[in-house]
């Protein structure tokens, strides 16, 4: 889908701040929602990930921009746990109220304990999307591709800046599973997934900055050849 999220060669927003020494977590909160969005991804209620996204990309655009990293991703498990079942708005927002109060939450309906569909595999103690590719692939490096124009309704990972532009295929990794199909329940479908590069005079014309390669890793069917 397009959305506020898809910020990739968006004017108008200033400079990206870097500050130095930026703490991991600004917040004790913020590493909660971390924590929570790990062990929601291992008990397999986040799919392979897919599921999050969407729920991120699916918040009004305000809120969206207003929320920052970890509120929206907050905004997003909320969501995503309501949809499937596990809470209900009403715990949320019961459970908002007596937390401001101080008070101790209940505990909700749904078991976000209990295992859903399983997990993604783990690499490190990490989830992870890798699978392992069953054909050799469409492309090889050095190829000229071109992503596909499309603009689906539903979850993608394939930015606007980049559709229907001339890219050369730089490096071929294994499968992944398919964040199009995952965020929706539809399975995981795992493709390949290659490191395409693209010059920056081909994303942005002739003003863009000289002797610049931005590089992307795209799924097999988000490619054309060129």
């Amino acid at each position: 889908m397009n959305g506020a999220h898809d910020l990739g060669g968006m004017q108008s927003f200033g400079r990206i701040p870097r500050p130095q020494d930026e703490p991991v977590f600004h917040a004790p909160w913020e590493g909660r929602v971390e924590a929570m969005t790990m062990a929601l991804l291992v008990a397999g209620h986040l799919g392979g990930g897919g599921v999050l996204r969407y729920a991120i990309e699916s918040l009004p655009p305000l809120r969206y921009l207003r929320d920052g990293y970890f509120g929206r991703h907050l905004d997003g498990l909320e969501g995503a746990l309501v949809d499937r079942g596990l809470l209900g708005p009403a715990e949320i927002r019961d459970r908002t109220e007596r937390l401001t109060g101080g008070g101790d939450p209940p505990g909700g309906s749904g078991d976000v304990h209990s295992p859903g569909t399983p997990g993604p595999p783990t690499r490190g103690g990490e989830p992870s999307n890798r699978r392992e590719a069953d054909h050799p692939g469409r492309f090889a490096v050095g190829d000229e591709v071109i992503a596909c124009n499309i603009h689906p309704r539903g979850h993608t990972r394939l930015p606007r800046y980049v559709r229907g532009r001339r890219g050369v295929v730089a490096h071929v990794h294994s499968a992944a599973v398919f964040p199009d199909t995952d965020a929706h329940g539809m399975g995981e479908n795992p493709q390949r997934v290659y490191t395409v590069s693209f010059d920056s005079r081909e994303l942005w014309g002739d003003t863009a900055e000289p002797n610049l390669k931005i590089q992307l890793g795209l799924w097999e069917s988000y490619l054309d050849p060129a």
